[in-house]
């Protein structure tokens, strides 16, 4: 079980240590973005739309008379935007200021006009800060292997023909014997269990 290879499953400082390194860009200071966008299949009607957004109209309002719904993508990561656009709208939307509005930009639908509704920063996490999710993750990661080794080790014995005693011993186990059981793994005495 886990609690028996919990001394083997903890992680030592220098694994953290390499975990944080590894995963810097994971708590690394980061932005998100909120934006409003409309694609637009003309672009004579998208610099329009643009138009009436950098007028101070809502991409939403300018782009109702076209028939069209804008979209709002919360607290979008620049990977994230450009999964769900494109690289080059998102990249452009990450190099606008909040309050901008971008495009019109070709996509593969037509063409993007978006406005830039909100930036946050998202600070960076210190390895203290990080230290509780990084030992959680190696923690089970290492009880994992643990356990798969000590299967191993069983998987072993049983091949090369130890006897059961043989097999506990070398494995560094407690044998542990159950209640008389029917032949369907029933307790006569405890018919729940």
């Amino acid at each position: 079980s886990p609690a028996s290879v919990a001394a083997q499953s903890a992680p030592t400082d220098a694994e953290i240590q390499t975990a944080y390194r590894a995963n810097a860009a994971r708590f690394a200071a980061s932005q998100t973005r909120t934006v409003s966008q409309v694609v637009i299949a003309d672009q004579a009607a998208a610099n329009r739309v643009a138009q009436a957004v950098r007028g101070g109209q809502s991409v939403t309002a300018a782009a109702a008379p076209l028939g069209l719904e804008a979209t709002t993508l919360t607290g979008q990561t620049q990977g994230q935007l450009a999964a769900r656009t494109s690289a080059d709208i998102a990249k452009s939307a990450f190099a606008a200021q909040q309050g901008a509005v971008v495009g019109p930009v070709r996509s593969p639908l037509g063409f993007v006009v978006l406005k830039v509704d909100a930036i946050t920063q998202v600070p960076g996490k210190t390895i203290e800060q990080a230290r509780p999710e990084l030992v959680a993750e190696l923690t089970k990661t290492k009880s994992a292997t643990a356990l798969g080794a000590v299967q191993e080790k069983i998987d072993s014995g049983i091949t090369d023909g130890a006897t059961f005693d043989e097999i506990v011993a070398d494995a560094k186990l407690t044998a542990q014997a159950t209640p008389p059981v029917t032949a369907q793994g029933i307790d006569p005495m405890k018919p729940g269990q």
